[in-house]
Order: C-alpha cells, then structure tokens, then sequence
C-alpha cells in the first residue's frame, strides 16, 4: 500500500538500503537516499513520479521534515553497513572520503544472497514456496493473508494469521508425530499427554523432542534448531496472535515487529517441515 510518507520502520528502511545497494554499488550519500525513493515509488511504498534523470532528484518529492529524517535514517544504516565491512568510505585511493561509498565484495554476496522482503508480497510468497515446496497448501494461505495485510497497513490482522499458519504447521507436525507411531498403543499413549488446546498439544510435542534428544535420536543440526529458536518461535507469534486478536488484551502491532515476524516465518516452516519428515520415519521413541 503506497503513502504520502517515507517514515518507514528502521528495519523496512535497512532492507530497501540494501536491495538500492545492488542498484548502485558505488556512489554517494544523497544519491543513494534518492535511489530509495524511487525504490518504495517502484514497490508502491511510496506515492510518487518516477522517471526522475538524477537520483538524487527523488529527495524533491519529499516534504523538509521527511527528506531530513530518511537523509539522517540511511546515513545511520550506512555506517553499520561500514563497521560490518558491507560497505567502505570513498570510491577509490583518489577520491576516499564521506559521503562517498563504495560496496565491498563482502557486500556484494551478503545483498546477493539476501532474502526477498515482505513488502514485495509476490517474489516474497514465491521465495517462501522455493524454499518450503512441502509447505501444505493451509499454511500457505494464511502465510499469503498476513502478508497481503502488511502491506495494506492491516498489522492486526497480519500477526492473526501469522499465529494462524503457525498453529496449522504445530497441529500437521502432531499428526505427523502420530503418522510415525508403529502401534496404535504409542499413539494412544502420546495423545493421553495433551488436551485439545493447541498449547497443550505443543508442551507435548517439546517434550517429546527434548526426551528424543536426551537419548540421542536428535542429534546435529536438527537438534541445534530444536534447541535454538523452535519453541521461541512458536511462542513468539502465539503470543503476537493474542495480543492482536485477543479482545481483553488488544494492543497494536508495529509494523516492524511483524516485518521481522514474516521474515523469520520461513526458517520456522522449514525447521518444522524437517521435523514433520523426521516424525513420519518412526524414528521417534516415547
């Protein structure tokens, strides 16, 4: 959804700095400012005229206190690129000095490699499908919901069906689990550890996987995952679903909070999918 302002979230703003750095790896200061007008223009992010000859001339389409606050905002993300070596001061030995850059070969492959962002809803779903094929097709539409409401400023309704794809992922990853049981016995037995909540079924669920990890049947990086962000994440956009949706306790979401959530969103259906293979072998044990 375009607007009238370029008063972007820090990390909305970080990642178009570097999607503008492919457009100019070299260059200055202010020219790359306007580069990033014209880069929310492109997107729709931003209501205004494209076909500007300098791209330095976008910064006219800006109001006095919108241009200062993006010219002090990219100058800001510039010198964190330059203390992560993505960027260096001055284009050459001749010409060395701020507010010139340059983007180093470290920089080059960082932004190459980089992930598609959320506010370009199709190269973002399309990203997601390329790297989650086995992603069921009710997980996906809610994934296709919460972005579409991002970036139409529905940040509510975003974090519902961000929670909503998640518990879907959670409840398939259980009947994964049950798929993969050899006895009707074991099934039983891990069904009698949880009620009908979807955070009962998930303390079951951790447990399970903390037991299988114990005894060394999760080992390596599917236990690294486990054990680093599986359950934060979860616990993440449950607890984000309530707060949005959750009439006793509603609050609003910021849109860089939901922009870092779709953005993780993906690493999480991955670690969950591999966990969903893992259940199916039967290689789990009560």
């Amino acid at each position: 959804m375009s607007q009238n302002s370029l008063n972007f979230p820090f990390p909305k703003l970080k990642a178009l700095v570097l999607e503008e750095l492919l457009n100019q790896q070299q260059g200055d200061h202010i020219s790359l400012c306007g580069g990033v007008v014209e880069l929310a223009i492109s997107k729709n992010l931003f209501q205004g005229k494209l076909g500007v000859s300098a791209k330095f001339q976008y910064l006219d389409q800006l109001d006095r206190n919108d241009r200062r606050n993006l010219e002090e905002a990219v100058r800001e993300i510039m010198w964190q690129l330059i203390v992560q070596g993505l960027i260096v001061i001055g284009l050459n030995t001749t010409n060395p000095n701020w507010p010139n850059y340059k983007i180093t070969q470290k920089g080059l492959d960082y932004i190459s490699n980089g992930d598609v962002q959320p506010y370009d809803p199709n190269g973002f779903l399309n990203d997601f499908k390329s790297k989650n094929p086995s992603c069921s097709d009710k997980v996906y539409s809610y994934l296709e919901e919460a972005v579409l409401g991002y970036n139409n400023g529905l940040m509510k309704s975003c974090a519902v069906m961000l929670g909503a794809a998640s518990e879907s992922l959670i409840l398939e990853l259980n009947q994964a689990i049950l798929d993969g049981f050899a006895s009707s016995a074991d099934k039983q037995s891990f069904e009698s550890r949880y009620r009908y909540s979807i955070s009962s079924k998930f303390h079951a669920i951790e447990s399970l996987l903390q037991h299988n990890i114990s005894n060394r049947n999760i080992t390596g990086d599917l236990k690294e995952k486990i054990n680093s962000y599986f359950s934060s994440i979860f616990h993440l956009f449950r607890r984000t679903r309530n707060e949005a949706g959750h009439p006793e306790i509603l609050r609003n979401i910021a849109e860089d909070e939901l922009f870092l959530n779709l953005r993780i969103f993906g690493t999480y259906t991955s670690c969950v999918e591999e966990l969903k293979s893992f259940a199916r072998s039967g290689a789990l044990s009560l």
